[in-house]
């Protein structure tokens, strides 16, 4: 069993050598690099922005090496984050970055990329809609299935949630927060470099049945985002990214159908929540309960 989790909590402090250091140091087996904070402005991005410079490639061998001095892998990255579909019903192929991305994936030696859907931020009030935006993604990352193949990086395609909060009660369910719409979008993509990362805290404020897509998912579950939340909570925002357990995810219930679906993959938690308010020295305590918390939970159930 390897244990991971994102490395964002750090890098928005430290420089990527101090960040594998520290991670390695703490317990972890495995990086989830945010790749997003180095790609321009995002969520939770960095000041600087070497993936958009020229030099692009040697940065990313230079990560590369960090890695590799630390004696800890960088198991996954995740790809920029919030690529919205325009409303006015062009189509927009995928900006250079998400290219640069999959090969800086393959320089690093990251066998997994995961990506968000590409959103639709406004309201979706009818069945056809959600159609054209599920005929909308299938076009958008069929033009990176050939780069990720050529590279050998795996795609991994993320659950949503209805994060700007525009569904009203009686309208249809938001774009890519099933299991059913996932399977679509994937199957939609006719390759085996695409797969499935679940994001527990997106299934949860999307009132879904999270055991029940890990078992949806089934072999082609590849990635894990294993965070906890309190579901739709307005209106604060409900993604908050707590600790395993602190919240109302039933994790016991998630590992023993990860465990079910013979899940070979990393044991990844994305969580952050309010990391940013605390010292050096609390924040490593914190990532350290967190990696020993995971493999406690994957030991009664069996799985360590």
């Amino acid at each position: 069993m390897r244990v991971g989790a994102t490395s964002v909590v750090y890098t928005l402090r430290y420089g990527e050598e101090e960040v594998m250091r520290r991670m390695a140091n703490i317990g972890y087996d495995s990086v989830d690099f945010n790749l997003y904070s180095f790609c321009g402005k995002d969520h939770h991005s960095k000041d600087y922005f070497p993936m958009a410079e020229d030099n692009w490639r040697d940065w990313a061998a230079e990560v590369k090496e960090h890695a590799k001095h630390a004696g800890i892998a960088i198991g996954q990255a995740h790809a920029p984050q919030f690529c919205m579909m325009p409303q006015d019903g062009s189509y927009r192929e995928p900006e250079e970055i998400f290219y640069r991305c999959i090969e800086a994936c393959a320089i690093m030696g990251v066998p997994h990329l995961v990506f968000h859907p590409i959103f639709f931020r406004a309201r979706i009030k009818s069945e056809e809609l959600l159609e054209e935006i599920m005929k909308y993604n299938i076009w958008w990352f069929s033009h990176l299935v050939p780069v990720a193949e050529k590279f050998g990086v795996k795609m991994a395609l993320e659950n949503s949630f209805d994060f700007p909060k525009c569904q009203l009660p009686g309208d249809p369910r938001y774009n890519f927060t099933t299991a059913e719409d996932m399977i679509t979008l994937v199957d939609g993509l006719n390759s085996d470099i695409c797969c499935f990362c679940l994001d527990t805290g997106h299934a949860n404020i999307s009132a879904q049945d999270v055991p029940g897509m890990v078992r949806a998912f089934g072999s082609r579950l590849e990635v894990l985002h294993l965070n906890d939340n309190y579901g739709m909570i307005g209106p604060i925002y409900s993604d908050i990214h707590t600790l395993l357990g602190f919240a109302r995810v039933e994790f016991p219930e998630v590992l023993k159908a990860l465990r079910e679906v013979n899940y070979k993959g990393i044991y990844n938690m994305e969580i952050r929540a309010s990391m940013d308010k605390m010292s050096d020295d609390v924040l490593d305590l914190t990532m350290k309960y967190a990696a020993d918390a995971m493999r406690l939970y994957a030991k009664e159930q069996g799985i360590l």
